[in-house]
This record gives structure tokens, C-alpha cells and sequence, in this order.
């Protein structure tokens, strides 16, 4: 799928259910990640609604549980 593809299909509100961005263009899979953002979590929710980790210094194991935790 291509990154317009992704954004039209994002803008009707055809959401899949899991989204790995991958590509050799920075600026479009982070345009593309904060479209789906924009979209999932309205400004006031992103931050407690959003988690954000680099693997290099996050545990896998810390990020699943974090996932595993619901969220009040």
C-alpha cells in the first residue's frame, strides 16, 4: 500500500486493525503515523492516550506490559 493510499484510506475511516509503517522515506511513514494519531486520539487524549518507546532503550518485555495494562 502506498503512503496515499494508507492516508486516503485513514480519512474514511477505514482503519485496520494493526499498522506496521515501513519504507525509506522518514518523512512519510512519520507523516503517515501522525495522520493515524491525528485520527485514533483527539489532541486532549494523546497524552494519556499514547505510548511512545525506542526499543533501544525500552525492554520489549516493559513496552508488552505496558500494552497488557488497560488504560482508566
Amino acid at each position: 500500500m502506498t503512503p496515499q493510499q494508507f492516508l486516503a484510506q485513514i480519512r474514511r475511516q477505514q482503519l485496520p486493525p494493526a499498522c506496521l509503517l515501513l519504507g525509506p522515506e522518514a518523512y512519510q511513514r512519520d507523516y503517515c503515523r501522525n495522520a493515524l494519531i491525528e485520527q485514533l486520539l483527539g489532541e486532549s487524549d494523546r497524552e494519556l492516550g499514547l505510548a511512545q518507546y525506542d526499543l533501544q532503550e525500552t525492554s520489549l518485555s516493559a513496552v508488552l506490559e505496558d500494552a497488557s495494562t488497560l488504560s482508566l
